[in-house]
């Protein structure tokens, strides 16, 4: 009991950390553009556990790998903490547009984690090539610097279309994305 009761005190001193302090549910249009900017916090983390995790697959480096590791639990953290907010914030009267935000905030926080949990693959495969002494063709070098840059653009664009709610700059994701797939 006490340890739980511990671990809600840091749940919500971390929540306030990130601006979501219980007072602004009061003010839900308010508490929304909070929630989206913690997402833009995490949608960095994400991008840099991920960019980080590229790095580490090229050239193995235990201390990166441990870092985008760090990264991913931040990220966890951020979609639980956010996600737990939104919750609380659904049982307030919410305009049409602070619940069709709320919904797209939902989703990219899911994503961001699932960008983070793809870190976490990539420095898995990393970490299995070094154990096994495998290392990258020059050839693979090359097409893993072009999926890299293609990701980093993608998740560039992504995270300028959501921060500026801009539908024009996200549709700019489709081709880069096609380089990936192919």
């Amino acid at each position: 009991p006490e340890t739980a009761a511990t671990e809600a005190e840091l749940k919500a001193n971390r929540a306030s950390e990130m601006g979501l302090d219980e007072r602004f549910l009061e003010r839900p249009s308010f508490a929304i553009q909070r929630c989206k900017a913690a997402a833009n916090e995490m949608a960095d983390k994400a991008s840099d556990a991920f960019m980080l995790a590229m790095d580490v697959l090229k050239n193995y480096d235990k201390e990166k790998a441990e870092a985008v590791i760090r990264l991913e639990q931040e990220c966890d953290e951020y979609e639980d903490i956010i996600g737990t907010y939104l919750v609380k914030l659904s049982g307030h009267d919410l305009s049409r547009e602070d619940g069709q935000l709320m919904s797209l905030v939902l989703h990219a926080i899911n994503d961001y984690e699932r960008i983070s949990d793809h870190a976490i693959n990539v420095v898995e495969a990393a970490q299995e090539m070094q154990a096994k002494g495998i290392s990258l063709t020059s050839r693979g070098s090359l097409e893993l610097d072009a999926f890299g840059t293609a990701i980093r653009d993608i998740l560039m664009i992504t995270d300028e279309a959501f921060i500026s709610s801009d539908r024009n700059r996200a549709r700019q994701i489709g081709p880069l994305e096609e380089v990936v797939d192919n």
